[in-house]
């Protein structure tokens, strides 16, 4: 758990010394610490834009973060549940500074990489039906 916390905090503060950096320039800015992101996940494919939701959605990178980080590093400790009505899917819980709304779902595919797709609860009803037409598209 120590070695989650020491990679995310040196995540965070990378991310936060490009937003200091980058003030004037959103676009770019985004592009970048996504881009960051998406190295420090290697394993992690994010669908539909999930991951510039994720940054939007939350107030506090680290708790997302630290999620993320398990999975890619030890998805068998993640605790989750799976999704109903879809193949392999499962549901992790986040909170987005406002509320534990927040919604996480994964799939693992045989060559160790993730899927991931983040929502809300209150699209949830929507994100399981993208869900579940994500799974008919990589038959």
């Amino acid at each position: 758990m120590k070695e989650y916390n020491n990679q995310v905090k040196r995540l965070n503060s990378k991310l936060e010394e490009i937003k200091r950096k980058n003030k004037t320039n959103t676009e770019g800015l985004n592009k970048v610490c996504i881009e960051r992101v998406k190295r420090f996940l290697p394993n992690i494919d994010f669908r539909y834009h999930s991951l510039e939701r994720i940054l939007s959605m939350v107030q506090n990178e680290n708790m997302i973060l630290e999620k993320l980080y398990r999975l890619n590093k030890d998805p068998k400790k993640m605790k989750s549940e799976g999704v109903e009505n879809t193949v392999g899917w499962h549901e992790i819980h986040f909170h987005t500074g406002q509320k534990n709304d927040g919604r996480l779902y994964y799939n693992h595919l045989s060559n160790g990489t993730f899927r991931v797709y983040a929502g809300l609860k209150k699209s949830q009803k929507y994100d399981i039906q993208k869900l579940k037409k994500n799974n008919e598209d990589n038959k």
